[in-house]
């Protein structure tokens, strides 16, 4: 199975494709996925003045 990115106290970070990573997991294995949307992560790369012309 892949290797977690972060793993500390029982709890595992995973840094992968979610739907290629979740086909790889066992039944009963994940409590939460979360995805951060693109749009946010590319408009945080943006400089303010770039980000405000929307």
């Amino acid at each position: 199975m892949t290797q977690p990115y972060f793993n500390k106290d029982g709890f595992s970070l995973y840094l992968s494709d979610c739907l290629a990573l979740l086909g790889k997991l066992t039944e009963n294995f994940v409590d939460m996925v979360f995805a951060d949307p693109l749009h946010i992560s590319f408009q945080a790369a943006l400089s303010p003045a770039t980000a405000e012309k929307g």
